[in-house]
């Protein structure tokens, strides 16, 4: 089987919360929220300004496997944007 590593994982360092302005408590708070409500979160990322400063894992999911998911999100949320900015061009007269 094909090492399953995320290439695009390499392009992203990693920061301390503090040091890209994200309040830890909060990070800590959002933890327990998405582990208390049950809520179906399988990973979630946070990064700002190309740092990662966030990342949860629930379940069984590791950070290699959730690249195929992404790799997913990316195709999906790319053909809305594109639907969307095509519907916006319609209304508009100029075509833009």
């Amino acid at each position: 089987m094909a090492d399953p590593t995320c290439p695009a994982r390499a392009e992203f360092g990693y920061a301390e919360p503090e040091t890209q302005k994200f309040d830890t408590e909060k990070l800590l708070e959002l933890t327990q929220w998405v582990r208390d409500t049950q809520v179906p979160i399988l990973s979630l990322l946070i990064s700002r300004n190309g740092k990662i400063v966030y990342e949860l894992y629930t379940s069984s999911l590791t950070g290699a496997e959730a690249h195929y998911v992404m790799s997913v999100t990316k195709s999906i949320t790319s053909a809305r944007s594109g639907h969307r900015s095509a519907l916006a061009a319609q209304r508009r007269p100029d075509g833009w």
